[in-house]
């Protein structure tokens, strides 16, 4: 610890001690009256008589401010502004609209006087533009949808052609069809079956397979069964619809019929003896006649992959509907009804 400097050291730097304070000795109180500020005295009284809902009254006497009650704190509530609730939130009528009202609920900015058309649309330019808004999706619309369609193989589309002579189809080539998802490579005319014995009226636009197939039936299936059954050959058939781009039965935006690629005709009648025995039942139709449709309906199965008619599904009841649509994985699945 440092050493203690000697008196005389602290009386050469100039260091004296200070003596102790003497003990503070307390005297005679006296009360002195302080005259009461009348001023506050009043503020006070009015302060506890708004709080009691009174109405100020008279100013107090000098009794009566000696016994003023005394002045109650209170919690301190936001005062209510003209345009907005007691809790202080805006008026339902003064809020902004969201930003996607905005643009309806604005009025027309009307033409400011004294203002050409071009002063309008070089306003109309510097005004900045809205914020971009996300984009509406659009609303889904069902395209025709076109179902799998085997392509004709070179070799057994030559092969088919040469079939046709050899099956009397009398048919002219036409220039392949396309038109969007519908048409095929091989279009033909086909006017007469069976060397001309057997005319379509009117022609059929069908691709080799279809037409090829039609002369089979109608060779190995009709005939024999119009001889046993009516008495007599077939000598033409009604067509009622071959090529035609459209969905099925006609339907808006439904699945490509097989007409659209060339590949299915409609027969609505067979001419019988100068007859026609019609698909679509007649007054006048005899029971053989019933007996001979439903045993073309029957075969016609055999050779084509689809056979629709009368009761099948409400669009076909005035024809027999025939195509050759690939159905299953291998192919050979019909539908027959």
């Amino acid at each position: 610890m440092p050493r203690t400097k000697p008196a005389e050291d602290r009386k050469a730097a100039g260091l004296v001690a200070i003596p102790a304070p003497a003990e503070a000795t307390v005297g005679t109180v006296k009360t002195v009256p302080v005259p009461a500020d009348t001023a506050l005295a009043a503020g006070a009284i009015a302060a506890a008589s708004a709080l009691a809902g009174a109405v100020p009254a008279d100013p107090p006497s000098e009794g009566e401010l000696a016994f003023a009650p005394p002045v109650l704190p209170t919690l301190l509530k936001p005062t209510p502004t003209e345009g907005r609730n007691v809790d202080g939130s805006l008026k339902k009528g003064d809020r902004l609209p969201p930003p996607e009202k905005e643009a309806v609920l604005a009025p027309a900015d009307p033409a400011p006087a004294g203002k050409t058309e071009d002063d309008k649309s070089a306003v109309a330019a510097a005004t900045p533009p809205s914020l971009p808004m996300p984009r509406r999706k659009p609303d889904v619309v069902l395209a025709a949808l076109v179902p799998n369609i085997v392509p004709a193989v070179p070799e057994a589309l030559a092969a088919c052609k040469a079939s046709m002579s050899g099956l009397k189809i009398s048919a002219s080539a036409l220039p392949a069809i396309h038109a969007g998802s519908c048409g095929g490579p091989d279009p033909f005319e086909v006017k007469a079956l069976e060397g001309g014995k057997v005319d379509l009226e009117p022609g059929a636009k069908i691709n080799c397979a279809v037409a090829t197939t039609l002369a089979r039936w109608v060779e190995q299936d009709i005939q024999p069964s119009a001889q046993a059954t009516l008495g007599g050959r077939v000598t033409a058939l009604r067509v009622a619809d071959s090529y035609s781009c459209r969905g099925r039965n006609r339907v808006v935006n439904a699945m490509l019929s097989e007409h659209a690629f060339l590949n299915a005709i409609d027969i609505a009648a067979f001419e019988v003896n100068g007859r026609w025995v019609t698909v679509t039942r007649a007054k006048d139709r005899t029971e053989k006649e019933d007996t001979f449709l439903k045993a073309a309906r029957v075969s016609a199965c055999d050779k084509f992959n689809t056979v629709l008619g009368p009761g099948s599904d409400g669009y076909h009841e005035d024809h027999y509907h025939v195509d050759l649509r690939q159905r299953g994985k291998g192919g050979g699945r019909k539908y027959c009804r």
